[in-house]
């Protein structure tokens, strides 16, 4: 199916509308090869909504020209592999779903992302590249950072909501404030910021998400540095159930 704009998005959601996952066939989803080796498009996740949590995650692959790339893309760890949980990608020509695995961590960001009403466009590294072409994966990898510097937005998952990234937050906020009021005072407010629980975990989620999911060296995750890099600051979205940071 050619890729036309929003009447592609609508025409697929009423076909996943008209077909429930668990009254329609469903088998292991199988890839299609990418065009231009890899290396000259991308597949996007379109993920349809859901009027309840515990609704089972469905999605549509298209392939889309990589020039064009302007699309939400999503940062996260992935977590435990051993952990697999079900993804359905619609197959409208074959009438079917096509099942994918990804890890707890992934279906939980997925879950809080996806819309009530609408679809959401996202690039998600485990669902569009293909993890069992080791071809298309150094293809596609190579191509990561641009992904992520051609996204017309980077969502951070970091998990879900407990005290410690909720603090994380509030002192990132509170620094940003204090720069623009006096750069002496908001180098003493992160002298006293001495919680290394947050400060280590703060360094692994957000530096992730900095640098399009490249590991930088260690002096970059130094906490003075990671404050200097955190720009504007963002769009930190705190839901009932997870932590989100937009660029």
């Amino acid at each position: 199916m050619a890729w036309a704009g929003r009447s592609v998005e609508s025409t697929l959601k009423k076909w996943v509308e008209k077909h429930p996952v668990f009254e329609t066939p469903h088998h292991s989803y199988q890839y299609k090869p990418l065009q231009g080796d890899g290396k000259e498009t991308v597949r996007l996740m379109i993920l349809f909504p859901a009027t309840a949590p515990s609704d089972p995650l469905v999605c549509y692959l298209i392939e889309r020209s990589f020039a064009d790339f302007g699309h939400e893309a999503l940062s996260y760890a992935w977590g435990d592999t051993t952990e697999n949980r079900p993804i359905y990608s619609a197959v409208p020509g074959k009438e079917e779903y096509g099942t994918l695995n990804i890890t707890g961590n992934l279906d939980e960001a997925l879950r809080a992302l996806r819309k009530t009403h609408g679809v959401r466009s996202m690039w998600v590294d485990a669902v569009c590249i293909d993890q069992q072409n080791p071809h298309e994966k150094l293809q596609q990898i190579s191509l990561m950072a641009q992904i992520f510097s051609r996204a017309s937005q980077t969502v951070i998952w970091l998990g879900e909501c407990d005290g410690h990234i909720d603090r994380l937050f509030k002192t990132y906020q509170r620094h940003h404030y204090l720069k623009k009021v006096s750069p002496d005072a908001a180098d003493k407010y992160i002298s006293k910021y001495s919680d290394d629980s947050i400060g280590e975990r703060a360094d692994q989620n957000v530096m992730h998400l900095l640098t399009g999911g490249q590991r930088r060296t260690q002096s970059l995750c130094k906490r003075t540095k990671l404050f200097d890099l955190v720009p504007g600051f963002i769009d930190y979205v705190r839901v009932p159930t997870c932590q989100i940071l937009s660029l």
